[in-house]
């Protein structure tokens, strides 16, 4: 599948994972505040009451991320990827490669390292619901198409 058969965002320097997927974090926190809300309903102490609170707001702060900032964008000659809970900027010159099923961005540190970045928001593929599988693959599509242009725009003699 190429880039242009599938449909992306008219902004193409910042890709994000499908409404569904973004909502779908509302679910297991759910679970958690619900819980954590009955347990000290059950034995109202003020620990308790502590434990009910911060987990409320650690969900709270995974919500925002995930809804509202999670998503990989370019910027100049790098690719910033924002997670639930960290973000990461990786220099397009040092990507290695980008796997489909579980995607991973590889990468070699300034250093040498090798290293590897989850790109958790685009993993769902296959046997998902189609809408959220056609904008994943778009999404790795696009993101492998700023590294190759990244490497076209060094040139056989760039160096990191």
């Amino acid at each position: 599948m190429t880039l242009g058969e599938v449909e992306g965002p008219e902004d193409t320097d910042h890709v994000r994972p499908v409404w569904l997927v973004r909502v779908a974090i509302l679910v297991p926190c759910a679970l958690l505040v619900g819980s954590a809300s009955t347990a000290w309903l059950s034995s109202p102490i003020k620990s308790g009451l502590d434990f009910a609170v911060i987990i409320s707001l650690v969900c709270l702060y995974v919500i925002v991320r995930w809804m509202f900032f999670m998503g990989v964008r370019k910027d100049g000659e790098s690719m910033v990827v924002t997670g639930a809970l960290w973000s990461r900027r990786i220099r397009l010159a040092q990507i290695e490669r980008v796997t489909d099923f579980h995607v991973f961005v590889w990468w070699r540190s300034r250093s040498g390292l090798r290293m590897f970045t989850p790109l958790v928001a685009f993993s769902a593929q296959e046997g998902s619901v189609e809408v959220v599988a056609q904008r994943n693959r778009w999404a790795i599509a696009r993101i492998r198409q700023w590294v190759e242009q990244e490497r076209l725009n060094q040139g056989p003699t760039g160096s990191d």
